[in-house]
């Protein structure tokens, strides 16, 4: 009985070891890869007219700057 604890208590041990593989660090900046990436959109079927002349049209993709979170303190806002 006292073996059949030990091998028990070891086989455990071995599966709590082998379960702690190390996580990737994703910390840092990332950049897309732009040759890798598409951007695609899908036009709005049949939109609201009262809706669309409130909303001003969006810049071309090329001219929209990145979206930036600023922290200051303890509140977030938007840097654009």
């Amino acid at each position: 009985m006292p073996t059949l604890r030990l091998l028990f208590s070891l086989a455990i041990s071995v599966c709590l070891l082998l379960s702690q593989t190390k996580k990737p660090d994703f910390s840092g900046t990332w950049k897309a890869d732009q040759s890798k990436s598409t951007t695609t959109t899908t036009p709005a079927k049949n939109p609201n007219q009262a809706a669309a002349d409130d909303a001003p049209p969006p810049p071309p993709l090329d001219e929209q700057p990145p979206e930036v979170i600023q922290q200051k303190g303890t509140t977030f806002g938007s840097a654009t």
